[in-house]
């Protein structure tokens, strides 16, 4: 799969179109790797087996929700903290936010003020390349 075909709207950085394929490139080259960290299940599925990475999320803040009050969108402060990443990503529904380049701190993410819950993923590369993640749901009052 190429970048091409995500379909990026071209608001999108180039930085972020590189943070993205930072964050799936690892995974694609697990996925497709013939690696013994892959099962082929009796129903013909398959699950692969990322080696974690040794970098540590010693804190992530995220709130449980957030007020819309009457707004189509919402702003989220979420705090951070890692250890031993080479880099780091913030990945909110899907989207890469910008503003993680120390490895510890905070960072406003905007949320759509909808009835479903919104995905938090703090990601961190170590040295290797290999990802250490923590995901956590916030949910929009409206």
């Amino acid at each position: 799969m190429t970048l091409h075909a995500l379909h990026l709207p071209r608001v999108c950085s180039r930085a972020a179109v590189l943070a993205l394929a930072a964050i799936v490139l690892p995974f694609a080259a697990a996925a497709c790797s013939d690696s013994s960290g892959t099962d082929a299940a009796a129903d013909g599925t398959t699950s692969t087996t990322v080696e974690p990475g040794s970098a540590s999320i010693d804190s992530f803040v995220v709130p449980a929700s957030v007020a819309c009050n009457g707004l189509t969108s919402a702003k989220v402060t979420v705090e951070y903290a890692i250890t031993g990443s080479a880099s780091q990503q913030l990945i909110v529904d899907g989207r890469p936010v910008p503003g993680m380049t120390a490895p510890s701190g905070s960072v406003e993410a905007e949320v759509h003020c909808d009835d479903l819950p919104h995905t938090f993923v703090l990601y961190a590369l170590d040295d290797a390349g290999r990802p250490t993640t923590q995901q956590i749901l916030l949910k929009t009052t409206l």
